[in-house]
């Protein structure tokens, strides 16, 4: 208080300005803080989301291929062997693109070292499905005796890819509860700018306006008092701005 008495009137009302501009700008920081923060939290759930959208629709390709190389076994005619054969170069061609495209996001080292580790058991799946499918062309029982291999392929593939299905269901869990956490966390924070910065607002308004209108009600009842023609009471204001002068001035004279 004693501080407020020594500055001028405009260097107050300036202080004033000085703290609501103040007050902004925490406010401002605050914010862009936790949106930040909340920002590269939902990112970060959306790249695992695409991960996953990627290996369902890899699961499904997965089992197509399957389906395609059964098709040609029991078709019955040239025609269907020939509409199974295109449907597992097209689904072969689904699934590796899933595969690249969960590649190219970033994800955790351990998903990345898994996918990459889906890649030969993909690639020997895919080999063991045309092979399987070419003597469907030839001789179906040539076929159906390769068929033990072919499912050999199709479990140990089936097996890697259930290794990132549950890596990918972990980092969900994760990155869910990592953007809850953000979005509490940063409105705790903002809560706590807000309380401090509105205690620290109205402790300072006070004592800024106390020094400006403190003056003003003893100028006011001095000119009171001279108006009823008492001169016998003189009181000393000890301010140094043009309030405190001027209601010196009156009551010392």
């Amino acid at each position: 208080m004693r501080l407020l008495r020594d500055i001028s009137l405009t260097q107050k009302l300036l202080l004033l300005s000085g703290i609501g501009i103040g007050t902004a700008i925490v406010l401002t920081v605050g914010g862009f803080a936790g949106v930040r923060q909340m920002d590269q939290a939902l990112n970060d759930a959306l790249t695992v989301q695409s991960a996953l959208r990627n290996h369902l629709e890899g699961d499904k390709m997965h089992d197509a291929l399957r389906s395609d190389v059964l098709a040609a076994i029991i078709a019955t005619s040239p025609q269907e062997i020939e509409q199974a054969s295109n449907d597992l170069a097209a689904h072969a061609d689904r699934f590796r693109a899933t595969q690249q495209n969960s590649r190219a996001l970033e994800l955790p080292s351990e998903i990345k070292q898994a996918l990459a580790g889906v890649g030969p058991d993909l690639e020997a799946y895919v080999l063991s499905a045309g092979a399987t499918l070419n003597k469907a062309k030839v001789d179906r029982n040539l076929a159906r005796a390769g068929l033990p291999r072919f499912q050999e392929a199709f479990e140990s593939l089936e097996g890697k890819m259930e290794k990132v299905s549950d890596l990918i269901a972990e980092r969900s869990k994760l990155t869910q509860s990592q953007a809850q956490a953000a979005a509490r966390g940063s409105q705790i924070a903002m809560a706590v700018i807000c309380l401090a910065v509105t205690a620290i607002l109205a402790v300072t308004s006070r004592l800024v306006l106390r020094s400006i209108t403190q003056p003003l009600a003893l100028v006011v009842d001095a000119l009171g008092r001279l108006e009823k023609g008492d001169l016998t009471r003189k009181v000393e204001w000890q301010s140094r701005d043009e309030l405190g002068a001027l209601a010196s001035s009156c009551l010392s004279g």
